[in-house]
């Protein structure tokens, strides 16, 4: 039963992981100018990566609420995921200001999912709760009141304040308890590949970029090769 329910949260974090590789490829191919998604493709451009971040939040609130609720989740092993976390978006920021000064991300997916690890704390395990303050702050967003994060003057490559994103991660508190009493979730099957994604999202968050870019930038220069001949 515990290696299951692991398994199917790695699994819907493992989506977001190859739908963010996904977007991410397509929006290195429109940097270096390579045939990609139209830019008047609106549905794809805005809609895609809000389907992503909200599946990575949802995740995070999944997967934290049942580490509390197994006692995997003491005050030295949160921080040290939170330690984790919080490095990882130290290491985007220093990254993209080094390639892309202009745009650099200074608070990106990885700096919101650290920041919502602590509003989300006090919620674990109260899933009536956790449900009530989402709809409470996606009904304020659809009405058009937004809290207020801070901004730099530049504009941000990724900006993902905590409000409202913080309450995809409060809808997965509110419904792992009964999403792990689901039958078709107790006998959710075993995908080593989904399971590797899941567990690896961090590292591999923070490697596919350059992977991707150098791919791309390869891809350029065999196109300027072609175009030239």
């Amino acid at each position: 039963m515990f290696v299951r329910r692991i398994d199917w949260i790695d699994h819907c974090r493992a989506l977001a992981v190859m739908w963010m590789i996904i977007f991410h490829f397509t929006y290195d191919l429109r940097i270096f100018g390579l045939p990609s998604i139209s830019t008047h493709a609106q549905w794809y451009w805005h809609g895609f990566p809000t389907l992503i971040v909200a599946t990575f939040m949802f995740s995070m609130g999944l997967s934290l609420d049942f580490a509390k609720t197994h006692g995997k989740l003491g005050g030295a092993r949160f921080w040290k995921r939170w330690l984790k976390i919080a490095v990882g978006a130290g290491l985007v920021s220093l990254g993209t200001w080094l390639t892309f000064p202009e745009r650099w991300v200074y608070f990106g997916t990885l700096h919101s999912i650290a920041a919502c690890s602590l509003l989300v704390w006090p919620f674990l395990n109260r899933p009536r709760l956790s449900l009530l303050v989402a709809l409470i702050i996606l009904s304020a967003e659809l009405s058009g009141f937004t809290v207020p994060w801070f901004k730099l003057s530049h504009p941000s490559m990724d900006y993902i304040p905590p409000f409202p994103w913080v309450s995809y991660a409060l809808l997965g508190v509110a419904f792992r308890n009964s999403l792990s009493k689901t039958p078709a979730f107790q006998n959710w099957p075993k995908i080593r590949f989904l399971s590797l994604l899941g567990r690896h999202s961090l590292k591999i968050y923070l490697l596919h970029q350059p992977t991707l870019i150098f791919i791309v930038w390869c891809l350029s220069k065999l196109n300027e090769v072609f175009d030239g001949g």
